[in-house]
């Protein structure tokens, strides 16, 4: 019996450049438009404080914390494909959580945000090797 032939891997500059794209689209929206989106739900300014730092504790927490896992599993773009799935899944969350769990919700979400761009970094440049100059 043969070997079944080895697949060509799918060119990763194309995937990579969607991934960055997805990220900043993501800040985008995330940044100028969750806290108006808080105070119309009700929220009065110190509960979303409350809740948006929640979600800035998990960059103390996320990136050390992923990284370390992606560094013992060796497996940093399958964490990053993880991470993106977890977030969608976390941002589906945000949006039908009740009041008094949204500070949970944008923790999740920004457990998983955290954890995926520092390893999406570490892909990048392992991709682009000697020409990081790129």
């Amino acid at each position: 019996m043969s070997a079944a032939p080895a697949r060509a891997p799918r060119a990763l500059a194309p995937r990579l450049a969607a991934a960055y794209l997805c990220s900043f689209v993501a800040v985008g929206v995330w940044s100028p438009f969750v806290a108006p989106w808080l105070a119309s739900r009700g929220l009065d300014a110190t509960r979303i404080g409350l809740v948006l730092g929640s979600g800035a504790a998990m960059k103390l927490i996320a990136p050390w914390a992923w990284g370390w896992l992606a560094d013992a599993t060796g497996r940093h773009a399958r964490l990053v494909a993880w991470t993106a799935a977890a977030t969608a899944l976390c941002s589906a969350w945000l949006v039908w959580a009740p009041d008094g769990a949204l500070a949970v919700a944008v923790a999740a979400l920004m457990f998983f945000w955290n954890a995926g761009n520092p390893q999406l970094e570490v892909v990048t440049l392992r991709h682009l090797g000697s020409a990081g100059h790129r």
